[in-house]
């Protein structure tokens, strides 16, 4: 081509010089249309005629006749034709007859499955009833390369990036034409042009063609389900290759179904809080007793709240001790998930309710709070939060009779730094801190005598966080909850951030709020699939007795499993190691003084290491407790308030009935949330959340797996039998189809919809949240905002190590960042150049 022709001028249409100098240009590239073979010569004038008689622009005209060029190099780069050898199946005749066309596409698609090639439809003529006369069913690499122009200089390509890929098309002809017969109405295969010019795809790399990598409906929906499970497309590939046996058995790459969770968030897209409302509006068409709250400011979505009949039957069993705590890094528009745990039966953690919040303010924690009490109408015993100011003014609004408990493990974190170095690490405050601050025995009364000699002793009377301190001690210090029911079971948020990292195995960064939500039902299934496998094993589990008393038995019965065993321990030690010092009785009234040789202060639910273990106060190798029993109606009560913190008898009332031959535990002392059978399993097992599935076709469809999942295992070795079951398997499936009339629509959204049970709002009312920052969002792992106190300490309490350039003891370089080290500076100064 004319190295000087001109593509800068102005799109406009061509005269008769321009078309003169354009002839010359195209005789200066050399197109020589006798390279085409004979297949390709009325294609090849067509194209160069209409191209050269176009009303269009002088560069549109260079651009079209360098694909020719293109196409002319790609002929003589594939000039050797192949054709494909097909056996067992029909393949093209020309004059054969077809009732349909899609019959004809089917049988060409057989044949080109087999052959190694793929196949497009093309053209077609329709009648002036809307009937197809005539149509081209062509091989995928038929037509003309696109041609892409770069120029740096040209300010309309400038822009333009070329692809580092080649070129898929060849002008490949193999192809089938169909006519329609206007008699017969049916078509007959008038042209069959069976050569290619391009290699055919070898049977080893089949399954990289565009109709093997089509994923299925399960394979979509595998995708869907893994994301749910904090499982990405690539791992969800991986994963079922495994199980497949091979990359080659899963229909699709990484990357299609990397394209397909970029399918499902683009078709949720700006309808995310719509589409998410509009599902939880319609779960309570199908469970009455579903309460879904929610609240939009300027036409956005910032707060909502949740809660299904099992989280209401939790919380009126399990409701008298709630903790709760905002998590980060849940969805991408960064609301807090705020999920209210309890203690179950079991002693696990249960989930009450659920919300989420755009911002952590008063404002937004009173209306969650409101919307709690709208769904259960009681308060809870007692809450357990950290030290955030707002939860502390909502739960005073909202929870007037509620006891409010401040996380002591937060505030037991903060000592280090708010004391000085030398009292807390060269003295034994932190000994003397610990005694009366985790004691349960005490009294407050006698707990501020000791809280002020320890503050005298060291001189704190002026520490204003001490002070501080001291002046909330109602919520959080042991010894003003002594008389507050069941006030032992929770002391710390342990059980919020366990459940929030719980939830969090689920749920991604990125999710969308439809997608967080199918993420959190399935976090819900694992939560009630745990208290299933612990009531089963209640049930089938026959506990082993130490002390063969009947009482023991008898609690064996009522309690579960979890409980027996912290019962059996109090029961156990009320027979070794608790004795009787002195009995009196007075007007129906034992006294009864009980030496324990080995006291202690708590009986932990939770028996791993972790901040909801309490610490030991006294160690005491001794003690005496005060047991009373009324004769005439058998209440009993000890001093050590056992049952009060934790809802079961101590090994001291043990020790008293064994004593005096009681048999059972009297039922006042039976807390009903400690016993068996409380949640109907029946209550759990309802998974007709949304109204789409029909129970029965998800039995049939898990029986239908399993069945041909056995069939295959026992024919796994023999190929004979194998073959002809899989035979079988097709021909059922030809009659399924064929009984199908009006199959379920395989459109992208329509099968989206399907697997989120919710259909693309028409109109949005409700917009998406706009991404809100919140305090400690910028840290990693949850880790809790730090002052930089903390962090100053934190770098001083870290062991010294020396320089290995100027041996100076320093934690704030090294040899090679060193200011001293001629080499470190002369880096960084050349670092500086590179940056500038």
């Amino acid at each position: 081509m004319d190295k000087n022709m001109d593509l800068n001028k102005q799109d406009m249409n061509m005269n008769e010089n321009q078309l003169n100098n354009f002839m010359e240009a195209v005789e200066n590239m050399d197109v020589n249309k006798q390279v085409f073979e004979k297949d390709n010569e009325l294609e090849s004038d067509r194209c160069f005629t209409r191209i050269c008689k176009s009303k269009c622009s002088y560069r549109s005209l260079v651009i079209q006749i360098e694909s020719l060029v293109i196409l002319d190099e790609s002929h003589e780069i594939h000039d050797k034709s192949h054709e494909p050898h097909v056996e067992g199946i029909p393949i093209p005749v020309e004059g054969t007859w077809y009732d349909t066309v899609d019959e004809a596409i089917d049988m060409y698609s057989k044949y080109a499955e087999i052959g190694g090639f793929e196949v497009k439809k093309s053209g077609q003529r329709l009648t002036k009833s809307g009937v197809v006369k005539h149509k081209y069913i062509m091989c995928n690499r038929e037509g003309v390369p696109k041609s892409i122009n770069v120029g740096t200089l040209d300010p309309e390509y400038s822009e333009k990036q070329k692809r580092n890929t080649t070129t898929h098309v060849t002008g490949c002809k193999a192809r089938i034409k169909l006519v329609l017969d206007i008699v017969s109405g049916r078509y007959k295969l008038d042209q069959f042009y069976p050569k290619h010019n391009h290699m055919l795809i070898p049977k080893e790399y089949k399954h990289f063609t565009k109709k093997q990598r089509k994923m299925t409906q399960a394979e979509k929906m595998f995708v869907v389900k893994a994301a749910t499970n904090k499982i990405g497309a690539t791992r969800a590939h991986n994963l079922l290759s495994s199980m497949k046996g091979g990359y080659e058995y899963v229909h699709g790459t990484t990357d299609d179904f990397k394209n397909h969770q970029r399918d499902v968030n683009v078709f949720i897209g700006e309808s995310d809080a719509q589409m998410l409302i509009n599902k939880m509006e319609n779960r309570k068409t199908y469970v009455p007793n579903f309460t879904f709250q929610y609240r939009v400011e300027n036409s956005e979505l910032v707060s909502m709240f949740w809660a299904d009949e099992v989280a209401k039957c939790n919380y009126k069993e399990f409701g008298d001790i709630v903790s709760f705590d905002a998590t980060f890094n849940s969805n991408k528009y960064n609301m807090k998930f705020v999920p209210f745990i309890g203690i179950d039966n079991h002693g696990k953690c249960v989930t009450l309710g659920s919300g989420m919040l755009l911002h952590e303010d008063t404002k937004s924690y009173t209306w969650l709070l409101t919307a709690f009490m709208t769904a259960f109408l009681k308060e809870p015993t007692m809450i357990v939060t950290d030290q955030d100011g707002a939860m502390k003014r909502a739960i005073e609004a909202v929870f007037t009779k509620s006891k409010h408990r401040l996380c002591m493990w937060h505030i037991m974190q903060k000592i280090p730094s708010k004391i000085c170095k030398q009292i807390y690490n060269e003295t034994d405050f932190k000994e003397r801190f610990d005694k009366i601050v985790w004691n349960m025995f005490i009294e407050p009364l006698k707990f501020e005598e000791k809280w002020a000699k320890l503050i005298e002793d060291f001189g704190l009377q002026n520490h204003k966080w001490m002070t501080k301190m001291f002046n909330i001690r109602e919520i959080w210090i042991p010894a003003y909850f002594v008389d507050s029911p069941l006030f032992g079971l929770m002391r710390t948020t342990s059980r919020s951030e366990s459940e929030n990292s719980f939830f969090k195995s689920f749920t991604s960064p990125g999710a969308t709020l439809v997608s967080f939500m199918m993420s959190y039902e399935s976090a819900m299934e694992r939560q009630r699939y745990r208290q299933e496998a612990l009531d089963f094993k209640t049930i089938e589990a026959a506990p082993k007795c130490e002390t063969k008393l009947p009482i023991e038995l008898h609690a064996a019965r009522v309690y579960t499993r979890t409980i027996f065993l912290l019962v059996q321990t109090e029961i156990i030690q009320g027979c070794w190691t608790c004795t009787i010092q002195d009995l009196k009785i007075n007007e129906g009234c034992e006294t009864v003084i009980i030496r324990d040789k080995n006291p202690k202060n708590n009986t932990a639910l939770n028996t791993k290491k972790g901040k909801e273990q309490e610490k030991k106060s006294v160690a005491e190798t001794a003690r005496d407790f005060k047991v009373l029993r009324i004769i005439e109606d058998g209440s009993v009560v000890c001093s050590c308030r056992h049952f009060l913190r934790y809802g079961f008898l101590c090994r001291h009332i043990f020790c008293v009935f064994k004593n005096r031959d009681i048999n059972v535990i009297p039922k006042q002392y039976i807390l009903r949330r400690w016993t068996r059978d409380i949640i109907p399993p029946d209550l759990r097992r309802q998974r007709n959340r949304y109204g789409e599935k029909n129970l029965t076709i998800e039995r049939l469809t898990n029986e239908a797996n399993f069945l041909v999942d056995d069939s295959l295992f026992l024919l796994s070795k023999d190929e004979r039998r194998m073959g002809t079951y899989v035979e079988k398997l097709k021909i059922l499936l030809d009659e399924v189809k064929a009984d199908m009339p009006n199959p379920a629509s395989r459109n992208t959204g329509d099968v989206i919809g399907g697997i989120f049970s919710i259909s693309k709002p028409n109109q949005v009312d409700v917009k998406n949240p706009t991404k809100a920052v919140n305090k400690g969002e910028h840290l990693k792992n949850g880790e809790r905002l730090k002052s930089e106190r903390e962090k100053a300490i934190k770098v001083k309490v870290k062991a010294m190590k020396v320089c290995g350039y100027c041996q100076e003891k320093t934690n704030e370089h090294t040899k090679i960042t060193c200011p001293k080290n001629p080499k470190a500076r002369k880096k960084k100064k050349l670092t500086q150049i590179i940056d500038i």
